[in-house]
């Protein structure tokens, strides 16, 4: 899951200067809590800090990514939803929600949201490769898209086991396709 934390929105109305704070202070809490291993804290701090000041996407999306992890699958895509909303340009929400949905086996809505995440980011490396990943692997399905998507991970990636995947793939896809003559061995 693709977790940040960033102040919550600075467009979104809020009563005080003082609710945002206090936000930010339980979002760090729960980030805290996160790191001692102690999910179920973090998850009652992110839904504090959510009271305090719904307007505040980051909570929203960690606390997607701690509901994943809990197996509430349903709630997190609701509240991974509501980061998405709330953070129209963040590829992380969304991304997040093809996440669950290829875990859960569901490929072609899998990749409509590492698309969408794409749409909102086209450089966002985790969106990219699982996008490809997704399409080649689950669906079988190699397009023009995929190869463009393909194209642009090779020149964004860094990691070099990524890499040689994204290098297996274009291989494969550069390959001709094998004929009707080719596969009776004429």
């Amino acid at each position: 899951c693709a977790k940040r934390f960033a102040p919550p929105n600075a467009n979104a109305v809020v009563d005080s200067g003082a609710k945002r704070d206090r936000a930010l202070a339980l979002a760090e809490q729960a980030q805290q809590a996160e790191r001692r291993q102690k999910p179920d804290e973090a998850i009652v701090l992110y839904r504090k800090a959510i009271e305090a000041d719904s307007g505040f996407p980051g909570a929203w999306n960690n606390l997607g990514c701690l509901l994943t992890e809990k197996g509430a699958m349903v709630e997190a895509v609701n509240v991974l939803k509501t980061a998405a909303d709330l953070a129209p340009s963040d590829p992380r929400p969304v991304y997040n929600i093809g996440v669950i949905w290829e875990k859960r086996g569901y490929y072609d809505d899998a990749a409509r949201y590492y698309l969408e995440a794409l749409a909102r980011d086209e450089s966002y490396k985790p969106a990219l490769r699982s996008s490809i990943y997704v399409d080649q692997q689950h669906r079988r399905k190699t397009d023009e898209a995929t190869a463009q998507r393909l194209k642009r991970a090779l020149l964004l990636e860094d990691d070099p086991r990524w890499l040689a995947y994204f290098e297996r793939q274009r291989t494969q896809l550069e390959q001709p396709a094998p004929t009707m003559r080719d596969s009776l061995g004429r």
